[in-house]
């Protein structure tokens, strides 16, 4: 393994209990705040990031949390269905640490999306 694959760290973490960090490269690049619903989208066997809704109603599924009160754009959201399949989709068992691709636009939108890479575990790679 060369050095820069051990040290890249994912823009996406899904756990297997449900809790999924969205780091703030990809939060902005898809236009995520505190309060909005994200959802993905599939087609094929790809698999894209979205904002579903904007300041949804707090008791919405897959809506966005702060991290941390400090941190700007770093958000969390909880969903066990997603997780899991997303890390099953991914050959994972326990966690996915994924990487997404260049910021794009779903089809036939104007809606901002990432592709998700999930035929790299970085989870798996690091354990």
């Amino acid at each position: 393994m060369n050095i820069v694959e051990s040290t890249r760290k994912p823009d996406l973490i899904f756990y297997h209990n449900g809790k999924i960090y969205i780091t703030s490269k990809v939060s902005k690049a898809i236009g995520a705040n505190e309060g909005d619903v994200i959802n993905i989208w599939q087609e094929k066997q790809e698999y894209y990031l979205y904002v579903q809704k904007h300041n949804a109603p707090k008791n919405s599924k897959l809506v966005c949390h702060k991290h941390k009160k400090t941190s700007k754009n770093f958000l969390s959201v909880f969903s066990t269905t997603l997780s899991r399949a997303i890390i099953k989709e991914s050959g994972g068992e326990k966690e996915a640490q994924l990487m997404v691709g260049e910021p794009c636009r779903l089809p036939g939108t104007e809606t901002r999306c990432v592709p998700i890479i999930t035929r790299i575990n970085l989870y798996d790679q690091g354990n």
